[in-house]
């Protein structure tokens, strides 16, 4: 399903999006029945996902970054199949889309209603489908070689992002770090210093939850989930934090890509699964020395989370704000303005925790 392909494929487009979404899964059984059926479950928020793989192709690139939060067979609340058709042998179904129906950030015209969501971005080649009333995802890939490093940070983010509008759960662009008693939620665009933050409390008391996609959830009190225990940093910054040089996933790619960590190989003991949000902090660069915390209002934090949420995650806008403007006047809100000695910034953020969890 490159775009090569889409383009010689040209099929009445009137086909119903449940109809395609039906020829696809009978495509990944046939996938299943030409390589094997191999399962994995995760803690989703409260709740359980099952990552169903054809083939082993995709098994490690996708799991990693859940490696954290695996859990034994279990009934799920979400089931993802995941395949590629170099690996099973097994071609696509013909898409029944048109050219023309492209939109934004991969949605595809005619196939998104209240049961079925469809992305297809022809730049990475990657499809995700959801069956909103069987809660059911499929993610697909031609050529599983070339998943880019970023998919494997934040894998199925669409998905899940779906699969969230009817639960108490949204998936935010933000990071969390704290106590088991509570912690803070770290928000703000690219370059704000969110990951730098977060990252660097990796050696401390601090646990770690994320730094660029969690789950958050406003009932029954404002809570912050890990979904990723992955860390990205742009290149230079790994100067500031050299406990992170060995433990770069990527680096002969770092001319072209963002330094890429999976914690749960390198930090286990230092990962959790969520915490109560105690606060939301917007880390900001000053280039001063020293940090220092100040007060922030809530609508100066919903502009930092809110945006790139709803611009990263394809669909359901409206709900997700919603669930964002909830939490942000819920919870205290501050600004981090970071300081160039990095050191500090943990310890400044547990004597702020250790305060407010009395």
């Amino acid at each position: 399903m490159e775009t090569l392909q889409i383009a010689e494929f040209v099929l009445p487009a009137t086909r119903r999006p449940e109809g395609y979404f039906e020829e696809v899964e009978i495509a990944f059984e046939k996938a299943v029945s030409n390589s094997a059926d191999i399962r994995r479950y995760y803690r989703l928020g409260s709740e359980v996902l099952c990552l169903r793989f054809a083939g082993e192709a995709l098994l490690k690139s996708l799991s990693m970054a859940f490696s954290h939060l695996e859990l034994p067979p279990c009934l799920p609340s979400l089931t993802i199949n995941c395949w590629d058709c170099d690996s099973t042998d097994t071609p696509m179904p013909p898409p029944p889309w048109l050219m023309t129906a492209y939109g934004p950030r991969g949605h595809i015209q005619g196939f998104n209603n209240e049961v079925i969501r469809t992305v297809y971005n022809p730049d990475n080649s990657i499809l995700h489908m959801y069956n909103n009333r069987r809660r059911l995802g499929i993610y697909w890939m031609q050529h599983p070689r070339i998943l880019p490093y970023w998919e494997m940070s934040f894998p199925m983010r669409c998905i899940i992002h779906w699969w969230s509008k009817l639960r108490p759960f949204q998936l935010v662009h933000a990071g969390a770090v704290g106590f088991d008693k509570g912690g803070i939620l770290l928000t703000g665009k690219s370059g704000s210093g969110k990951s730098t933050t977060a990252l660097s409390c990796v050696r401390s008391g601090l646990k770690y939850v994320g730094d660029d996609y969690v789950m958050i959830s406003n009932e029954p009190i404002p809570f912050v989930y890990s979904l990723y225990n992955t860390g990205k940093l742009v290149p230079n910054s790994v100067n500031m934090l050299p406990h992170l040089s060995e433990k770069i996933s990527n680096k002969e790619s770092l001319s072209s890509e963002k330094a890429l960590f999976f914690l749960n190989e390198h930090f286990p003991e230092k990962l959790s699964a969520g915490f109560p949000i105690k606060a939301i902090f917007l880390p900001r660069v000053t280039h001063q020395k020293n940090s220092r915390i100040r007060q922030a209002s809530s609508a100066e934090s919903l502009l930092a989370l809110a945006p790139t949420t709803v611009l990263h995650l394809e669909g359901d806008g409206k709900i997700a704000f919603d669930k964002m403007r909830l939490l942000t006047t819920s919870v205290p809100n501050f600004w981090l303005d970071l300081g160039t000695d990095v050191e500090q910034i943990p310890y400044l953020i547990a004597d702020f925790l250790e305060r407010s969890n009395g």
